[in-house]
């Protein structure tokens, strides 16, 4: 385990130390649900608007990292998958990669956050994840029509029933 993970067992409390987290999350793949649940307790010792609007920069632009890094991790094993035809292993590809996101949505539940901000970044998060999904499938299903692929219509059908299943219980 990486010996920088360490410092986030404590939660953060300046903006240096908020810096140092996200340079952390920035460089560390894999979070524990403990780290993020300490970041998400956080507190921000400021007076100024100009220090919670830059906290507010920092973390827009980390959460716009976190999901490129989640996305770029998902074409490199959703890529070596299909390459190795292990085509139902896509659907537990999927559910890892909404894990991966879902956690990081812990981000928008930091304690201190103007409520419109958080639900917004939220709202960003799930739109920007949702879309790209829905691209995802909608070009595996293309290729799985085009060689009639009957193993990846099947994931891909379990993939958009479970995507409905938690849309539906979302809302």
């Amino acid at each position: 385990m990486d010996e920088n993970i360490h410092k986030l067992t404590r939660s953060p409390e300046t903006y240096q130390q908020w810096l140092s987290c996200f340079e952390i999350l920035k460089n560390t793949p894999f979070i524990e649900d403990d780290y993020m649940e300490a970041i998400s307790k956080g507190t921000l010792q400021n007076d100024s608007p100009f220090i919670t609007a830059q906290f507010q920069t920092k973390l827009v632009e980390l959460v716009n990292e976190l999901i490129n890094n989640c996305i770029t991790r998902f074409h490199k094993e959703l890529g070596l998958l299909l390459s190795f035809g292990e085509f139902l292993d896509v659907a537990v590809l999927f559910s890892k990669l909404q894990r991966e996101i879902k956690k990081h949505l812990i981000l928008t539940e930091i304690e201190f956050l103007d409520v419109t901000f958080a639900s917004l970044l939220s709202t960003s998060m799930t739109t920007q994840i949702d879309a790209f999904l829905d691209d995802v499938v909608s070009i595996l299903n293309e290729q799985a029509m085009e060689h009639e692929n009957d193993d990846l219509l099947y994931t891909l059908l379990q993939i958009k029933r479970t995507r409905r299943r938690n849309r539906q219980t979302l809302t």
